[in-house]
């Protein structure tokens, strides 16, 4: 059977690296799957270097030209990364996926109507090359998630540095598109463990 493409989304400090570790060990250990994580934006050399500008350049970036530059690298890396695994009967677990995109880009922003319909045919064009079979929104609160940022500590992107209601509006989205779209969602505000157990509760009904 070809392989499965699993997307672990959420906003930050949800635990989707985390989770896509533990997902990935496993499949490989417990059930005999062959797993590759990738990431978003990510995955191939264009999309790390748009990964870069997106997430730390300097130089100022509208709003359409953000959509269009994650779903250019999205594209790129489905085609040349993912679809080729999957076609080898390799299951690949996604850290991010075009729901971000429709949360950060989309809620975030307060597009509505006909900008939001726009911006879901871009994000159609860009996983045309291998659609998700699966999409998990791991769902953490606002403190949850500033509590962990934190703890980690590292360097704050552009996203990160944005108003707090922007980033509320962009949690807000994607419990939204999670029921838009009737995706599973697993309460990421509980322990590493209990997530890693839901996740895989989930997953485990699409790779039978």
């Amino acid at each position: 059977m070809p392989g499965k493409l699993i997307c672990l989304d959420g906003f930050e400090g949800a635990g989707k690296t985390t989770q896509a570790v533990a997902l990935q060990i496993a499949l490989e250990t417990s059930h005999g799957r062959d797993c590759r994580i990738v990431r978003e934006p990510g995955g191939d050399k264009f999309a790390e270097m748009l990964r870069e500008v997106l997430k730390h350049g300097k130089c100022e970036i509208t709003t359409l030209a953000e959509v269009l530059a994650f779903n250019a690298a999205r594209a790129n890396m489905l085609a040349l990364q993912v679809a080729p695994l999957l076609a080898g009967d390799v299951d690949v677990i996604s850290d991010r996926s075009f729901i971000s995109t429709l949360t950060y880009q989309g809620y975030g922003n307060s597009l509505e109507g006909a900008e939001m319909e726009t911006l879901r045919q871009i994000c159609k064009m860009g996983i045309q090359p291998a659609p998700p079979d699966a999409i998990i929104i791991l769902d953490v609160s606002y403190e949850v998630a500033m509590m962990r940022k934190g703890v980690r500590g590292g360097d704050t992107d552009r996203f990160e540095k944005r108003p707090q209601e922007y980033l509320k509006r962009v949690i807000y989205g994607y419990l939204a598109e999670a029921d838009r779209g009737n995706y599973s969602v697993v309460n990421a505000n509980k322990s590493e463990a209990v997530v890693g157990a839901e996740v895989l509760k989930h997953v485990l009904p699409i790779l039978d």
